[in-house]
């Protein structure tokens, strides 16, 4: 079962719940960030939209 285990942002109002939240600075810095996260924490990160990533485990 997967399972989001993070989340990476440019939007501050744009999101919230029970995982980690990252805020990056531009859209730049949130593809950076939110490729580091997928290599550290062996997980895949997925686009939601052009400013929200999701971190997802699958093990």
């Amino acid at each position: 079962m997967a399972k989001i285990v993070g989340v990476v942002t440019t939007d501050r109002n744009g999101v919230a719940g029970g995982a980690p939240i990252f805020f990056a600075k531009s859209r730049e810095d949130l593809e950076k960030v939110a490729h580091m996260l997928e290599k550290v924490l062996d997980c895949g990160a997925h686009q939601v939209h052009e400013d929200l990533f999701i971190i997802v485990d699958r093990h």
